[in-house]
């Protein structure tokens, strides 16, 4: 399935699907637990935004990708309804 999404994109309604579920966990863990989770998971995706591209550290995230991550925080606090949700930055 992977190997799959590598050669064509997966469909926007994948996405929004699977961040519905993937609010739909957090919401339902204590504040504390919610908060953490979403702090490791945007962290865990900058990474990888991070390790995928660039020369020596320089343009590493490019547009798309930080669009990407901007609109996954967006859907997080849609999710949650309060960015007190989100850590602080």
């Amino acid at each position: 399935m992977l190997a799959g999404w590598l050669a064509a994109r997966p469909s926007g309604e994948l996405f929004t699907t699977t961040m519905r579920a993937i609010g739909a966990m957090l919401a339902s863990r204590p504040q504390e637990e919610r908060e953490a989770g979403t702090k490791d998971l945007l962290s865990y995706l900058s990474s990888i935004a991070t390790a995928s591209g660039g020369v020596l550290g320089f343009g590493a995230v490019s547009a798309e990708e930080r669009a990407v991550l901007a609109r996954i925080t967006q859907e997080l606090e849609k999710t949650h309804k309060s960015t007190d949700v989100l850590p602080k930055k």
